[in-house]
């Protein structure tokens, strides 16, 4: 997100330039904000859109002194584009220097400034996340995508129907469905991070426990890991009863939409693995229902 809504208390100086469509105007705020930011330069163009924005750090030799201007070092740019409808289509963030390190790409419903579908890609241009929303403005669904930017790994939302996730999910139980896909199919453990998301395609509400969970990793041979010590407190009791306990955390979305769950990185999960294929299934309980919610196997590489 924009930097700019955590300095709108911070206002305290405002300088405008002799030359607004070169120099833009100079805000400078009468203290840092969370990310350390003291200032933000404007610029809009003839129709009085904002078409570039710089941010600041520093401005001061002394804590006891206000910021000023000769003193202030470019911490990122964002740039602004717009269509003939007054629609933002795109924004682009720049590191110091000028160096592109993400963007935001928008369609808006067609002949309106009404945004219908963002589109965030990373510093390779690479897609990251994908959002639809009303007319209104809410967020409808967001779809999450693996590290080349293809593949669907996290819904959050409204089920679509036009795509789902890379590796389907797992069988329905109790009007829900779990499906999990790793970041990447291939990759060192440091690197692999598994994207849970759980689904409700019953016609009630219910509730998923969401912890403790039971992860169980194979290998070729069926070989079963155990998680790291820290990672196990709690479970075994759990899932060796016949029932659910009803006094831990819940949480479960409601029919026809799709929520993402905590994810786990293996090297935080597990010791070491040696490189090889591995397949990873997810269980959860459901609160007062007898049997599991189990996701897809999902099958990654080790490097």
């Amino acid at each position: 997100m924009l930097i700019a809504s955590l300095s709108v208390l911070l206002l305290s100086v405002t300088t405008r330039a002799q030359q607004p469509d070169a120099k833009g105007q100079l805000r400078i705020y009468n203290r840092e904000t969370q990310d350390g930011t003291t200032a933000r330069r404007e610029f809009k163009d003839e129709k009085g859109r904002l078409i570039k924005a710089i941010y600041y750090v520093g401005g001061r030799n002394d804590s006891s002194e206000p910021f000023r201007e000769e003193l202030l070092r470019e911490r990122s740019t964002d740039t602004y584009t717009y269509d003939d409808y007054q629609c933002l289509i795109k924004t682009e963030r720049y590191k110091s220097g000028m160096i592109l390190s993400s963007s935001r790409e928008t369609r808006c419903f067609e002949g309106t400034a009404t945004p219908a579908l963002t589109i965030h890609r990373d510093a390779r241009g690479i897609k990251q996340v994908e959002t639809t929303l009303t007319s209104k403005g809410s967020a409808e669904t967001t779809l999450h995508f693996d590290t080349n930017g293809e593949k669907v790994v996290s819904i959050d939302g409204k089920v679509p129907t036009e795509v789902d996730l890379v590796h389907g999910w797992g069988e329905t139980f109790s009007g829900f469905a779990c499906g999990i896909a790793a970041n990447r199919e291939k990759g060192r453990q440091q690197s692999l991070l598994i994207n849970v998301t759980i689904k409700n395609v019953g016609a009630g509400v219910g509730y998923v426990m969401i912890s403790p969970v039971r992860l169980e990793l194979t290998d070729v041979n069926g070989r079963l890991f155990e998680r790291k010590v820290r990672q196990q407190l709690n479970v075994s009791p759990i899932f060796d009863s016949d029932g659910c306990p009803t006094n831990l955390g819940q949480g479960a979305p409601s029919p026809g939409r799709a929520q993402p769950q905590m994810g786990y990185e293996l090297v935080s999960e597990y010791e070491t693995l040696a490189p090889g294929k591995y397949t990873l299934k997810i269980t959860f309980c459901v609160a007062g229902v007898p049997g599991r919610l189990v996701s897809n196997a999902l099958t990654f590489e080790v490097e």
